[in-house]
């Protein structure tokens, strides 16, 4: 389950990648041969006013439901002729791909932003209350 889940958000993040949501990742390599990502800050003091910090600033930026809807929904590609000439056991198996198919509904949204929004305010509330470091509060999906 943790593997498919691992796979939806790599499949999310490349299609927020591509439509342009999310921009590339910067790289540099550390002394210690490491690969580290250079942090992409944003501006999110419209949001909130404490939204401020250096760690909410380098998340990933907020997206809007048609945003979402564009990048989480997928459809498996139509029949093709080849496809419709089968015979029926193996059209069966090929009409098996409707299962990946994937259409947010209301709760995807609610879920969504529930996440972003605890994200956001955790962060917030640390950077702010000087503990940085504390391991005090979160969210469990």
């Amino acid at each position: 389950m943790a593997d498919v889940t691992l796979k939806h958000a790599q499949y999310l993040y490349f299609k927020a990648a591509e439509s342009g949501i999310i921009a590339e990742r910067e790289y540099f390599i550390l002394p210690s041969g490491v690969k580290a990502e250079v942090a992409a800050y944003q501006d999110y003091s419209d949001y909130s006013t404490y939204y401020t910090t250096p760690f909410v600033s380098a998340l990933p930026p907020v997206i809007t439901d048609i945003e979402f809807v564009d990048i989480s929904t997928h459809y498996p590609p139509a029949f093709s002729d080849y496809e419709r000439s089968l015979s029926h056991i193996k059209k069966h198996y090929r009409a098996r791909s409707i299962g990946r198919m994937f259409q947010p509904t209301g709760k995807h949204f609610e879920l969504a932003r529930s996440i972003d929004e605890a994200l956001r305010e955790r962060y917030s509330e640390k950077a702010h209350a000087g503990e940085v470091d504390n391991d005090q509060g979160g969210i469990t999906v």
